[in-house]
């Protein structure tokens, strides 16, 4: 039961991470993966970044990326847990 509220969770976060992820490709004329891969969003669904220090301790967030992207993965970030605030707790406890 835990487990699938917790995956449940993080694929919730991911799929709005990757949603910002494609609006930002698509106002840049890039492919997604060049704004940041799986692997980023899947390292920052579980790490939560709330602030630039947490953003670059993301695998694959370095300054220009944060620079450019950093602020609206944050704000994506809290607004998902501020709509899901039981989600967190479970997320951070790993």
């Amino acid at each position: 039961e835990m487990t699938s509220s917790l995956v449940g969770s993080e694929m919730c976060i991911r799929d709005r991470l990757r949603q910002l992820r494609l609006e930002i490709a698509r106002e840049e004329s890039v492919p997604p993966y060049i704004v940041f891969s799986d692997k980023t969003l899947a390292d920052m669904c579980i790490r939560l970044p709330k602030d630039r220090d947490a953003m670059l301790d993301v695998s694959g967030v370095g300054a220009g990326k944060y620079e450019r992207y950093g602020q609206r993965f944050m704000d994506a970030i809290e607004a998902f847990v501020n709509e899901h605030p039981g989600a967190v707790t479970t997320l951070n406890a790993f």
